[in-house]
């Protein structure tokens, strides 16, 4: 009794937090912040049981989207870009897809570590595997759905990269905000610049957070 009132306090701390309180903040520099914010969020929230998995069923409805959204089936490789410690994406797509292949990969060493000794403590499928890599230069093609996820770094960087060296039929998963898309990224104007924007669903769990289904132009 007493660890599901504190799961829900949690949720609700944090559903306040992200869906109230960022929104009302602009600019890449609080992106930059908020990025931090959670880096360290979830390296410690790791080591807690109820924390990670509050956290994990947080993306639980939209990642469910993103599954059916992108089409994802046992025979796709899948590649998420920007795991984080606590991989929720990672465990919910082989939860939602039992796709044969997910490999996450993250740019901070320690954010890695962290998964795999989470994942490996926990009855989580076997077909997850963590890398250390960028994902400006990480090869993507052999990978039939790419999920970049909102909390990376050079976001315009990687999806350029992505754009010249994914395979045709390859499915993007873009994962962001409304905010951030207008003003980091320039609105709409640069997906369409790189890919062709297919389909996109919005989530009602994570206020403003909008995922993006591209496909090679």
């Amino acid at each position: 009794m007493k660890n599901n009132k504190q799961r829900c306090l949690f949720s609700f701390a944090y559903i306040i937090f992200l869906n109230y309180i960022s929104p009302k903040f602009h600019t890449s520099s609080f992106k930059k912040f908020m990025d931090y914010t959670y880096i360290i969020f979830e390296k410690i929230a790791v080591n807690f049981e109820m924390l990670n998995i509050c956290y994990i069923n947080l993306y639980q409805e939209l990642v469910e989207k993103e599954v059916k959204l992108s089409n994802i089936s046992y025979d796709d490789s899948v590649l998420i870009i920007g795991c984080g410690s606590i991989p929720a994406t990672s465990i919910l797509v082989s939860k939602k897809s039992n796709a044969k292949k997910i490999v996450s990969i993250d740019y901070d060493l320690k954010a890695i570590k962290n998964a795999i000794k989470f994942t490996n403590s926990s009855n989580f499928n076997k077909n997850l595997k963590f890398e250390h890599a960028n994902g400006q230069n990480y090869s993507v093609k052999t990978f039939d759905v790419i999920f970049i996820l909102y909390g990376i770094k050079k976001q315009d960087k990687i999806l350029e990269y992505i754009s010249k060296n994914l395979k045709n039929t390859t499915r993007i998963i873009f994962r962001t905000t409304n905010d951030s898309l207008i003003h980091i990224l320039g609105g709409k104007g640069f997906l369409e610049k790189y890919f062709k924007i297919e389909k996109s669903i919005c989530s009602e769990k994570l206020n403003d957070t909008i995922s993006f289904l591209l496909k090679k132009k």
